[in-house]
């Protein structure tokens, strides 16, 4: 009998399985369909280089109570035998079970011995970051699949210094899953035993209200004297929508002023109005869009439903334009940089496949930018060992991750959202400023590329780029090689002339081929005929056969 299929079979039997009517009903429906049952149990779901993101659903290769499990009791193994004293904090997000699988861990914990900490609500991930470090835990783990669509949910496992766990971690606690038998091995107690015993706690308020103050410090300390006449010269009606997640109730305690999109402020797993929950896509706005036609904002502030991430619309005379994470970046940055005391040794950091227009804005204050990898995770590491926190001017990545201050270890939508309103009091016109921005240091475009397809296809075209030169004139760097320092990454950087970059990578938590693609000229017009000119050949590379 095939594998997936005797493991099926267990399911099928299990009694424990029979009396979860959902997930039960699901394997029944699948009994004579064997091309169902192979590709929900022909494999476990990936713990990746973070943890957990998949489907919810009835198998092995599925996000489910069971898994999480399994997974839960390879990470408490882990944690007893590399901490003297371990605890965990737990968070979680709006998607559908996450409160269930958020539970699920914390049983799990309980059962391994190991005192947790859970929110009471639905909690963003800057906030759990922040809380790892103040109730010095060895992990925390949030329950969350970002911005993926309404299908997904996931599990991020964090590290004593609150950024998401990196180096060896992954694969030591990979070792420890692979171990455990997800029905035999499993060491929990009920939910309601852990609380009774006070295994399990609920987070202090006073953590929530830490974050509010050290929020607030990040983004109003060190303003200069004369930048503090024009702070909030300019009035806007900022209208906020947390896309359905975590994000409402933290904005509306720091930023009272916004507006606020009522359709999307109750938490709803199923994400009716924005399917895709990412506010990097304008598809995610467009509820708002409609919203703005009654109570005419000048912006549109937008996190996701883990509140991590940040997206920002403007008004202009023809709709709304969408920023991407890099002009956000540029815009915030330079904000930062001119209205801040600044020490004579500030660094910043950003990740290889931001925008190099930071780097001119950078030399141009005096700060020192530095690169990490693709992934938050890799800034937080590099920020946890800064020497003097005062250093730390800013910190962000492309795909509309920002932080400013050294209180999380993770990226910050809540936050970005009041530094934002900051900076747009502070301006008026943000367009106007980009494009000032523009004149000054150049004109820089990026432009995304996502190719979908199954793992085997993924590796086989990284092969063929390694094997063929996509362009004649570019040299190449191939992070498999621990370039710069860097650990080796399956990443390949193409530097043309002109200051042009490709950076081509498999993406670490979806099926995907990654390629962000970064040009300069001489206008604008100039640096997109460039971009779209190297997306063509991009693309006929790829997917040309």
């Amino acid at each position: 009998m095939e594998k997936y299929l005797e493991e099926y079979g267990r399911w099928l039997a299990s009694e424990e399985i029979q009396k979860d009517s959902e997930i039960y009903e699901q394997l029944v429906q699948m009994r004579w369909n064997e091309s169902a049952i192979k590709e929900n149990f022909s494999r476990y779901l990936h713990f990746g280089t973070s943890g957990l993101r998949g489907i919810m659903g009835a198998g092995t290769d599925k996000m489910n109570v069971y898994i999480v499990r399994k997974v839960t009791q390879g990470v408490a193994e882990y944690m007893r035998k590399n901490f003297d004293d371990p605890a965990v904090v737990i968070a979680y997000d709006s998607r559908r079970n996450s409160f269930e699988f958020a539970k699920a861990t914390a049983e799990v914990m309980a059962g391994n011995g190991i005192p947790v900490y859970m929110f009471r609500e639905m909690t963003p991930v800057p906030v759990l970051s922040y809380a790892i470090r103040n109730l010095d835990v060895s992990l925390g783990i949030a329950v969350t699949a970002s911005h993926n669509s309404k299908e997904y949910n996931g599990y991020k496992v964090y590290g004593s210094d609150g950024y998401q766990i990196t180096g060896d971690v992954p694969a030591m606690i990979l070792d420890e899953i692979d171990r455990i038998d997800i029905f035999d091995d499993i060491r929990r107690i009920s939910y309601e035993d852990a609380l009774l015993y006070s295994i399990c706690i609920y987070v202090d308020d006073a953590i929530i209200q830490g974050y509010y103050r050290e929020v607030r410090k990040a983004v109003t300390g060190r303003i200069k004297r004369r930048a503090l006449s024009r702070m909030n010269r300019y009035s806007m009606k900022i209208l906020y929508t947390p896309l359905y997640g975590t994000g409402y109730s933290y904005v509306s305690e720091l930023c009272p002023g916004f507006e606020f999109l009522d359709s999307q402020i109750e938490h709803d797993g199923d994400f009716p109005t924005a399917p895709y929950p990412n506010p990097e896509k304008e598809s995610a706005f467009r509820e708002a869009i409609r919203a703005c036609e009654v109570c005419d904002a000048d912006y549109i502030f937008a996190t996701d439903p883990d509140s991590d991430r940040f997206g920002m619309a403007v008004k202009t005379p023809e709709g709304f334009r969408l920023l991407t994470g890099n002009e956000i970046g540029i815009l915030l940055f330079s904000f930062i940089c001119e209205t801040r005391k600044l020490q004579k040794n500030s660094v910043a950091y950003r990740s290889i496949v931001t925008t190099n227009m930071a780097d001119a804005i950078a030399a141009r204050h005096k700060v020192e930018m530095k690169k990490t990898l693709t992934g938050f995770k890799y800034i937080g590491e590099k920020l946890s060992s800064l020497d003097d926190e005062g250093r730390f001017v800013f910190a962000f990545e492309e795909s509309n991750g920002f932080l400013a201050g050294t209180y999380s270890m993770d990226k910050d939508g809540v936050c970005t959202c009041l530094l934002a309103e900051q900076m747009i009091g502070y301006y008026g016109d943000i367009l106007e400023k980009l494009d000032k921005l523009y004149r000054k240091y150049g004109y820089y475009v990026n432009r995304n590329y996502e190719y979908a397809a199954d793992p085997d296809r993924i590796s086989d075209v990284m092969a063929k780029l390694r094997e063929e030169k996509l362009w004649e004139n570019a040299s190449v760097t191939d992070y498999l090689d621990g370039v710069y320092g860097f650990p080796q990454s399956d990443i390949l950087q193409y530097t043309l002339g002109d200051g042009c970059q490709i950076y081509i990578r498999p993406s670490g938590t979806e099926p995907k081929l990654k390629a962000y693609i970064f040009s300069k000229g001489k206008t604008y017009e100039d640096a997109e005929r460039i971009a779209d000119s190297i997306m063509s050949d991009l693309v006929r590379m790829i997917e040309g056969d």
